[in-house]
């Protein structure tokens, strides 16, 4: 999976409130990609079950257990536990230790965290979390944006405008995720979430200015971490689009990690006001999800009238 322990630290900070109990030295250890376990077997004596490589929750039962052993028995049993080279062992809801555990622990190599949230709450978002990330991505070249609420991915080839329409939307009050980089997962519920690189997180480029930061410039509120991209606008030079559609009945989409998702098909020519026609894209498929179609009920109309007049024609009207 690749994420080491100090980023599922980072990454849960508001869901599990993880707190470092042993083991701070040694936060780089790789999490392992299976679900999270708790040993109550094993530590009940049951040596074919398998916990190697898997991270291990210590929940009320099993801390109740290692407090009714004796100091030589809790010791052996831990110790059995932690050869199984589990990166960390989670402690839900502050629950209290045995005062030799945690010394045991750092003698071995182990991280133990402590967590703000109970077992159950504990076990249901570690998996979440584990079957999140080791969900393919993919890196795309683009520009990610929150426009009036959609998630809206700018693609375009180097140099027709991306950044500098992103840049207008910024300062028409919507939402900067990322520039030039965008990664983007599937996520459980089959849509694409879109995310920066941590290393870029907040900066753009801009030719003519170069590195710029977006959050120093325009304040918190102009960023995002992340976004659910509903809508792909696609820049293209005129002359590189054989047909245009004037009507907006044609639909298309882009697929992206086996997603289909609505796209827009944008000239990009001098004079041009790119901004605005990206907004104006992202408020129409705002009103398509609610099932206003512009285009359609204008298609409607004239057909009926086309209908109504035939009619009228054929009977001498």
């Amino acid at each position: 999976m690749g994420i080491t322990v100090s980023q599922f630290v980072s990454d849960t900070e508001t869901s599990l409130g993880l707190e470092i109990l042993v083991g701070e030295q040694r936060l780089g250890n790789s999490l392992p990609d299976t679900q999270p376990v708790c040993p109550a077997l094993w530590l009940g004596g049951v040596k074919d079950w398998q916990q190697h490589e898997s991270l291990l929750v210590l929940g009320e039962t099993e801390i109740q257990y290692l407090f009714h052993l004796d100091p030589e028995s809790r010791k052996e049993r831990f110790l059995s536990l932690l050869q199984g080279s589990c990166p960390c062992i989670l402690i839900p809801a502050a629950l209290p230790l045995p005062e030799d555990l945690l010394p045991l622990a750092e003698q071995s190599g182990a991280i133990v965290l402590g967590s703000k949230v109970d077992t159950i709450s504990l076990l249901q978002e570690v998996a979440r979390y584990i079957r999140s990330m080791c969900q393919e991505t993919l890196v795309l070249q683009a520009v990610l944006m929150d426009v009036a609420g959609l998630g809206t991915l700018i693609l375009g080839e180097p140099g027709v405008g991306k950044s500098e329409a992103a840049l207008e939307l910024i300062a028409r009050g919507h939402r900067f995720v990322a520039d030039d980089v965008v990664k983007v997962r599937r996520a459980e519920d089959h849509r694409i979430l879109g995310v920066s690189p941590p290393l870029i997180e907040y900066h753009m480029e801009v030719r003519g200015l170069g590195i710029i930061d977006i959050r120093r410039l325009f304040g918190v509120r102009s960023t995002r971490s992340e976004v659910i991209i509903g809508l792909v606008v696609h820049l293209l030079p005129w002359e590189k689009l054989e047909a245009l559609d004037r009507t907006g009945l044609e639909e298309y989409d882009h697929e992206i990690l086996g997603v289909a998702i609505p796209c827009r098909r944008i000239p990009v020519a001098p004079g041009r006001n790119l901004a605005v026609v990206i907004e104006v894209a992202c408020m129409t498929e705002r009103l398509k999800e609610m099932g206003i179609h512009a285009a359609r009920e204008l298609d409607d109309r004239i057909r009926a009238t086309m209908t109504q007049g035939a009619m009228f024609e054929s009977e001498g009207i």
